[in-house]
């Protein structure tokens, strides 16, 4: 179920609470060290670092690191990375099997770590998670990264179909029913760069991914298909290849209207903004 708020000019899904409970049940924690291991170093999370940060210029947190795939792929890399968590039962296995990585349980609206700490820090889904919002979570991303560093910052958006969506009213509309089992939210991509700057933050790039999971979203007769394609896309080498040739076509053509999600880099500026 979906509701536009057309005050905020955002999509509210409702869905299973998204609870640090749902979570320890979502990330699936069988075999996790042979399958984190075996995740490599060729991550889109460490392609992307390294155009911003070299390994010397300090630590690079993870809020919201689930299974801890990309602390593993940064460490990789030569980043000193740490995850935090709040599902404790994932964090609890990840530090029971994979002790090499740095996996932290905490909340990412308030963190135990010193002012200006990190070089970097990743957020990949996690602030549209928040019914209340994220603004407690952007300060403390100001305050935990230091002057000069690097926020990459990654969430649903009202990508332009589903901009189109809500102009046409196809959308039910959102007054004030009850959102017990709020899961996200596809945030206003203007609010949240304005919000952030307001932290004192600069926005140096910006770039959409997810176009399969935005069709998939929006578009539920193709659902079973995409489905498909993304349970065996790493089957075997012909699922694999078919999967990123798709994926890669795809991307090239509607990234702009179909999108699930947009990655924003942000640059924290020497003056905060409180």
């Amino acid at each position: 179920m979906k509701y536009y708020d057309s005050s905020k000019k955002q999509l509210i899904y409702i869905r299973e609470k998204a609870t640090p409970k749902y979570w320890d049940k979502h990330w699936n924690t069988e075999n996790i060290r042979q399958r984190i291991l075996n995740s490599g170093k060729h991550s889109f999370v460490a392609r992307i670092t390294k155009k911003y940060l070299n390994p010397g210029e300090g630590p690079i947190l993870e809020g919201g690191c689930g299974l801890g795939s990309n602390v593993e792929s940064l460490r990789l890399n030569g980043y000193k990375c740490i995850g935090v968590d709040n599902a404790k039962k994932t964090v609890q296995a990840l530090q029971d099997n994979i002790p090499e990585l740095d996996i932290r349980f905490g909340d990412v609206r308030k963190l135990d770590f010193p002012d200006n700490y990190f070089a970097g820090y990743w957020s990949l889904g996690i602030i549209e998670h928040f019914q209340t919002g994220y603004d407690d979570i952007a300060s403390e991303m100001s305050r935990i990264i230091k002057p000069g560093g690097y926020l990459f910052l990654l969430f649903p958006y009202m990508s332009y179909i589903r901009k189109i969506k809500s102009k046409l009213k196809l959308y039910k509309e959102f007054n004030n029913e009850d959102i017990s089992d709020f899961y996200q939210f596809a945030l206003n991509i203007k609010y949240v760069i304005n919000d952030f700057e307001e932290k004192g933050f600069r926005m140096i790039k910006k770039k959409r991914r997810g176009v399969l999971y935005g069709i998939k979203d929006e578009n539920t007769s193709l659902s079973p298909i995409i489905d498909f394609l993304i349970k065996h896309r790493n089957k075997n080498v012909f699922t694999k290849t078919s999967y990123f040739a798709l994926n890669s076509i795809l991307s090239l053509i509607f990234a702009h209207i179909f999108a699930h999600t947009i990655l924003i880099v942000f640059e924290l500026g020497s003056e905060r903004l409180n």
